[in-house]
């Protein structure tokens, strides 16, 4: 143990030596020294050195020696002129190999700068002080091969040193900030090679002032190999890197600083972050992607080419991907999103390169819109006014779109939905949710197969669902919309104008034309009341955007139906061979021209429904009935909502005028209260079957008769509607049990007040064959009674004598129009 410590203090005692004999011999040679340095550097640059001070230290880098020259600076050979430095730096270490001084010979391995600044330049009139790392020219006498080494510095390690290049000229300019960074540079007599790596500070890579600087005031770990050729004044960027906080770019590229000034840069980023990728383009270019984000990271290769020259826009083309991510671009937010495409600012290559010759391509769009699966090729052109071409597809269960509807009302069991359009025309007025009219171009087509759909305030169920669209930005086309309601097979062909589809409002009202054919219509219990649903106001506003389509289409749609029924029943009412004209507009319901085959006779109907979102709705009725069968014509109305006349007690076929209005609630039942109108009728084969007050009037006048079943001629009279009442001017009612004379008001419920004139000439009695025959309301009837119809103290109607007739002195009940 005691001879190892014996070496050990052999070696260092050696060491101690050498390095007492290395001092010693900078000491004795210093002079020496500081020539061959300022020899080497002169030799290796065109200016000229300057050394504030020097100093030995043997233990900045030690095995090696170091110099310390201080306040030093490198000037070009025209600094007189522009007074500016090539370098200058507060210190700097020359670190040499001691071994070597013992022969008088100083190789230095490495140079330390600190605190420093290199400034390159080009001025206005093309000169560039590069010129100052240019040898200058040998005596050829002396020049040999041997003393014609170049110098090889394996190490520059800058610590706080900027660097600048500026030319005036071009208006192009680079500035970085070296934090700590070690590099070497080899130069010989054509070629620098410098490799800079460590962490670095860029102050800005300006190319173009309009559009302002990239890189700027981003700290980077960087990596980084130029070859300078300062005699041709080129610079290349051999294969380097760049390490962000998020992302690593790579760099490769040629700078060509002479005549004619062209340069090519090449950036790549497997994974760039997209925030952190924003803050490394210029403030203007930056600015106009800020309103795109990307969740996850992109894949990137950036190409710039152009020249040096002051105001000239470099081409830049770029390539782009990212895969699953989630992206927002203004109010248009995906999911999943996977995107391919380029960018190129040179369409044409004999236009300026700006936004007008830009454009970009995406070769894939796969993900979702608004939840809604998407595939589309899109290409923006004219950034400065970007023109869209676009083909998307979209193909989504219909359960998926339920999210975007208010459930508590509509929702979708199943089904597809699938859209395949194209667009060209502007971007802005494709995403202006308030355009009125497109000036661009869309075609497309859209199918919905095998849905089923439930409308939950009237318990519907929409069954069978199959569609098949195709649109314009004029007119949507209705090609086959097939369903099954209740079991009932409808279907719709038609169009829409004045809307453009899927997207925006009406420029005034859309208009919607459409045929409806149908074998059979059968509504009952389709019609339920409606059910009152609170929804909480966050999830109103979650379905906001379809909710707010919808009521647009209930406002700013017109609807013009025309149908063709085979037969529709609703409860009671059966009809068939329904044809006419609906519009649906304003919320008003008219249907026009519309004829059926109705309680076994013809009718012709003109229909008014107003006020359709209130659950009572006012409704107008022009009418003309033929040869309908009554009994089927009240049971059909369900006796209109009162129960002394029901269809049972009667027969006959009715000829109807109707001008009538009322009101009807949610299951399409008349509101008798609010029924006003006006009616002409006549009455052919009429009977009466166990009718009530027809059977009382036994009691007063032929008790021998049977008045359960009485046949009637032809009855014919016009009488008013207000509400429950009928005021009934006078009307013949001849039978085969008498003849009598009616008019005043009948009350579906408890204010009745008829006058009945049944002349004597009825005491003959009438035999099973006596066929009724009318005479006239104004013909002489001779000697007769008269009797009262009114409600008595219990609201039921009773027959009494009115021999002063004061019913028939009343004023008469007014004529129709």
């Amino acid at each position: 143990m005691k001879t190892v410590f014996k070496w050990l203090g052999y070696v260092f005692l050696g060491l101690m030596i050498s390095v007492v004999i290395g001092i010693s011999i900078i000491q004795l040679y210093k002079k020496e020294i500081l020539a061959t340095v300022n020899e080497k550097l002169r030799e290796s640059v065109n200016g000229d050195v300057s050394i504030g001070d020097y100093q030995i230290n043997l233990f900045h880098n030690f095995p090696n020696i170091s110099i310390t020259l201080k306040d030093i600076y490198l000037h070009g050979p025209a600094y007189n002129i522009y007074h500016e430095p090539f370098l200058q730096a507060e210190r700097v270490d020359v670190n040499v190999e001691p071994l070597k001084l013992f022969r008088k010979k100083i190789t230095i391995n490495s140079v330390d700068i600190q605190n420093g600044r290199i400034f390159i330049f080009r001025t206005q009139t093309g000169y560039t002080n590069t010129e100052v790392l240019r040898r200058g020219e040998m005596n050829a006498a002396t020049e040999t091969a041997g003393n014609n080494q170049p110098l090889e510095l394996k190490k520059i390690n800058l610590l706080n040193v900027s660097f600048t290049y500026q030319d005036s000229l071009k208006q192009k300019q680079v500035g970085v900030h070296f934090i700590r960074t070690v590099n070497s540079v080899i130069a010989d007599d054509s070629v620098v090679q410098l490799q800079l790596a460590g962490q670095m500070k860029f102050d800005g890579l300006l190319l173009n002032a309009q559009k302002g600087s990239f890189l700027k005031n981003k700290t980077v770990i960087a990596d980084l190999k130029i070859d300078l050729k300062p005699s041709a004044g080129n610079l290349t960027l051999l294969p380097s890197t760049l390490a962000f906080d998020k992302s690593i770019v790579k760099l490769s590229g040629m700078f060509q600083l002479g005549a004619p000034g062209e340069f090519a840069l090449e950036i790549l980023s497997d994974k760039l972050d997209y925030t952190e990728g924003l803050s490394l383009l210029p403030d203007t270019l930056a600015a106009k992607l800020a309103n795109y984000r990307v969740e996850k990271p992109i894949g990137l290769s950036v190409t710039v080419k152009g020249l040096l020259g002051p105001g000239v826009k470099p081409a830049v083309d770029v390539r782009f991907s990212f895969n699953k991510s989630e992206v927002t671009a203004g109010k248009i937010h995906m999911e999943n999103m996977s995107m391919a495409g380029v960018f190129t600012n040179h369409v044409s290559d004999t236009a300026a390169y700006d936004d007008r010759n830009s454009q970009i391509h995406f070769s894939s769009i796969d993900g979702l819109l608004d939840n809604m699966p998407v595939k589309a090729v899109a290409t923006l052109t004219n950034l400065k006014d970007p023109g869209l071409d676009l083909k998307a597809t979209f193909d989504v269960d219909l359960k998926r779109l339920n999210e975007h509807l208010d459930t508590t009302k509509i929702r979708l069991l199943k089904g597809k939905f699938v859209s395949v359009f194209t667009y060209n025309g502007k971007l802005t007025e494709y995403l202006d949710e308030t355009k009125t009219r497109y000036e661009g171009r869309l075609s497309g087509n859209a199918k919905i197969t095998n849905g089923q759909i439930q409308y939950l305030p009237r318990k519907i169920t929409v069954d069978n669902v199959n569609a098949d669209f195709h649109f314009t930005e004029e007119q949507f086309d209705i090609k086959n919309l097939a369903l099954s309601l209740n079991k009932n097979r409808i279907s719709f062909n038609g169009y829409i104008t004045d809307f453009i589809p899927f997207f925006t409002n009406p420029a005034t009202t859309g208009k919607v034309n459409l045929s409806i054919l149908s074998p059979a219509i059968n509504l009952s219990g389709l019609l339920q009341p409606r059910r009152a649903v609170k929804t909480q106001r966050a999830k109103a506003a979650s379905k906001k955007k379809i909710a707010d389509l919808i009521e647009r289409l209930n406002e700013k749609l017109e609807f013009h139906l025309d149908f063709n029924i085979g037969s529709f029943r609703n409860k009671n009412f059966k009809a068939s061979k329904l044809t006419g004209r609906l519009t649906l507009a304003d919320n008003r319901f008219i249907l026009r021209d519309s004829r059926m085959e109705f309680a076994k006779g013809n009718v012709q109907l003109n229909l008014r429904v107003s006020n359709l979102q209130k659950p009572i709705n006012p409704i107008s009725i022009q009418a003309t009935l033929r040869d309908v069968s009554i009994s089927d014509f009240f049971h059909s109305f369900n006796n209109f909502n009162q129960t002394t006349f029901r269809h049972d007690h009667v027969e006959g076929k009715l000829n109807l005028n109707v001008n009538m209005s009322a009101e009807i609630n949610d299951r399409l039942d008349v509101l008798t209260p609010h029924l006003k109108g006006d009616v002409r009728f006549t009455i052919r084969e009429g009977r009466l079957r166990d009718f009530e007050p027809m059977q009382r009037l036994s009691n007063f006048l032929f008790k021998g008769r049977d008045f359960s079943d009485v046949q009637f001629g032809e009855i014919a009279s016009v009488f008013k509607i207000d509400g429950t009442k009928i005021d009934l001017r006078r009307m013949e009612v001849e039978s085969t049990v008498l003849t009598m004379f009616i008019e005043g008001r009948y009350d579906l419920k408890d204010s009745s007040d008829l006058s009945i004139q049944v002349p004597l000439s009825n005491l003959k009695k009438r035999d099973q064959n006596f066929a009724p025959e009318n005479i006239g309301t104004d013909a002489r009837t001779g000697a007769s009674v008269f009797l009262r119809v009114r409600p008595d103290k219990t609201g039921k109607n009773t027959i009494s004598y009115d021999p002063f007739k004061k019913m028939r002195k009343k004023k008469s009940a007014p004529d129709a129009p």
